[in-house]
């Protein structure tokens, strides 16, 4: 049972990593909301 839910979570955060690298090579502006706070990111290249 654990292992299904730690697969998708793999697969998950894999797909996130993913499109945030992506948008690193576009220099986009990524924002990311969380609970508590918003973390800002920009990315210079």
């Amino acid at each position: 049972m654990f292992w299904v839910l730690s697969e998708k979570c793999r697969l998950l955060y894999n797909f996130a990593l993913a499109e945030r690298i992506e948008n690193w090579h576009q220099n986009k502006r990524i924002y990311y909301f969380k609970e508590e706070f918003v973390i800002f990111y920009y990315y210079l290249i």
